[in-house]
């Protein structure tokens, strides 16, 4: 203790310590600091201390132990229950996540995704937004025009498609994830140095009628790479667009840089920004369909119905930007009829006539000849500024190929980014100068990407048919994936977080009945005696208060 008075301070002071002795003398010295003088006063005292208080004391002293430990224990399964209800939460919420097919986490669910893989070939009609064109006139005039398109795609002036393989990904390292190499898989075949035409290696870029303009930065869509001295050609038909094994994180990281990167995030609001994005819809919905139309199981290439079914099929707004794409490009093809039909596709084989002609013809179809997209009502008024934007965000889209591990997905990447670039270019152009200025590699990528959303579309109508004929329900493989193993990890760890405190808890209990037992034992004799004799040495002032020790306490329940 400290005693504090006007003068004295004590600095100094003793614990006393009871042990239940009969007499204990107690010394202590103690240094008091007054006027700048130490004196030093011993004092002795001489205590008889009781059993009963020191009983007493401890008894107190074990109560607020007991009751100190009863609210940690509290503290501690409050925050076991705590962390178990949002391990609980969270493993639902998980098991509960919305994905883009139906979870089969339930019967009901499985039921509604197997009658939307049933349904879907009806689902997919009327009229296609933004286009003055519907689904059925399209499906009725596509067979005749993608005979028309295999025929002109197999020219030996669109067959050869340059490319460069060598250029380095701008924007993270490239990482090879073929499952198989070789042609057929990621491998690709070029052209022989003796197939190439020879009017095609007497300059590196064929001349266009000899028109010599150099377009401005406001019509360059795509950044070409046709003048690079490490391009090959490649064969476009020995190399078909197909399921190559080009699977893993590389793939997945490139759409997904489109979409978050390159595109705008309320696309629906705006006519310029909803084309844009539709157009990059299309492109994805057409690759996808492409590697399902000539899938590989493990022996052979054949279409797979239920993955197309899961990922394209029960999605009509993806669908439908195929249809979208393949009208955006046949309207660049009308508006750049005249350059088109009057351009020289010599390349000193016997089909170059043949192909002159094709491209006649494809250019008089009814369906090319229809006016199936409106350009005029783009980056009008206030608009004009967009156009810029939109222009950067293509180039990027453009660069992001170069990351493509795969080489036959790169070619076909390459290949139709420069199409949809070079349908951009017609249609935005102000100057038709611009539509003159066309080289090479742009008109090949704007017909064999024509000819590829085209096969597109018989893909639907073929996969439409299987669809319909197959009466088996989809395989467990074509249905997407459950959320069912998160909540099962969430329900073992919650498990393995409470079984810790189920046992601490019952072990607790075990020795709290143990006390409470052993509270109940008679106390020793001598402890009454030695009560009573110091009792009668107390006045009677002092003889209430020895009486409130001595009386029995009521036992508290502490559970």
């Amino acid at each position: 203790a400290v005693v504090s008075t006007q003068s004295t301070r004590v600095t100094s002071f003793c614990c006393i310590i009871l042990k239940g002795k009969e007499t204990l003398n107690i010394s202590s010295t103690i240094t008091i600091k007054s006027n700048n003088l130490h004196h030093n006063h011993t004092h002795t005292l001489n205590a008889t201390p009781l059993r009963v208080l020191h009983t007493r004391t401890t008894k107190r002293y074990n109560s607020q132990t007991h009751k100190e430990r009863k609210m940690q224990l509290d503290r501690r399964y409050g925050v076991l229950g705590f962390i178990f209800t949002l391990v609980l939460l969270s493993s639902n919420t998980l098991a509960n996540t919305p994905s883009p097919s139906p979870s089969t986490n339930t019967q009901a669910s499985q039921e509604e995704y197997q009658r939307k893989i049933a349904e879907w070939p009806s689902s997919l009609h009327g009229n296609i937004d933004d286009c003055c064109c519907d689904i059925e006139t399209v499906d009725r005039s596509v067979d005749g025009l993608h005979k028309l398109m295999d025929k002109l795609s197999n020219a030996t002036f669109f067959r050869y498609f340059k490319v460069n393989f060598y250029k380095d990904c701008p924007f993270w390292v490239e990482v090879h994830e073929c499952s198989a190499d070789g042609p057929g898989f990621c491998g690709v075949c070029e052209v022989p140095e003796d197939q190439i035409p020879e009017p095609w290696k007497v300059s590196r870029v064929q001349p266009t009628n000899d028109v010599t303009w150099k377009d401005n930065e406001e019509d360059i869509w795509i950044l070409q790479d046709d003048r690079d001295e490490d391009t090959v050609y490649v064969d476009l038909p020995q190399n078909p667009e197909r399921f190559t094994g080009y699977v893993g994180s590389n793939p997945a990281k490139i759409w997904l840089t489109i979409y978050k990167e390159n595109c705008f995030p309320n696309p629906e609001e705006c006519l310029e920004e909803r084309v844009f994005y539709r157009l990059i819809s299309g492109l994805h919905a057409s690759t996808t369909a492409h590697i399902f139309e000539d899938h590989f199981d493990g022996e052979t290439w054949k279409p797979n119905v239920e993955l197309f079914a899961s990922r394209l099929g029960i999605f009509p707004d993806r669908l439908k930007n195929i249809y979208f794409t393949f009208l955006f490009l046949l309207r660049a093809a009308n508006k750049a009829s005249d350059f088109l039909t009057n351009y020289n596709y010599y390349t000193g084989y016997k089909d170059d006539q043949d192909t002159q002609a094709l491209i006649k013809k494809l250019l008089s179809t009814d369906l090319l000849c229809s006016s199936s997209f409106d350009e005029s009502s783009m980056f009008q008024g206030e608009k004009a500024s967009l156009k810029r934007d939109i222009m950067s965000k293509f180039r990027n889209i453009s660069e992001i190929m170069d990351c493509v591990a795969c080489q036959t997905c790169k070619v076909h990447a390459k290949l139709q980014i420069l199409g949809i670039g070079t349908a951009l270019k017609i249609l935005m152009a102000d100057n038709k100068k611009v539509i003159e200025s066309l080289q090479r590699n742009e008109i090949i990528a704007l017909i064999n990407t024509l000819h590829k959303f085209s096969e597109s579309i018989e893909i639907i109508q073929k996969m439409k048919e299987r669809q319909n004929s197959t009466i088996k329900k989809p395989s467990l493989s074509a249905l997407p994936v459950s959320n069912t193993p998160n909540a099962v990890l969430g329900l073992v760890v919650a498990g393995l977080l409470i079984l810790p405190a189920v046992i601490f808890l019952c072990k607790n209990r075990i020795v709290t009945k143990a006390e409470q037992n052993s509270s109940k034992k008679p106390q020793h004799p001598n402890h009454h005696k030695n009560h009573e004799n110091n009792s009668h040495k107390n006045n009677g002032n002092n003889s209430n208060h020895n009486d409130r020790y001595t009386t029995p306490r009521k036992k508290k329940k502490t559970w």
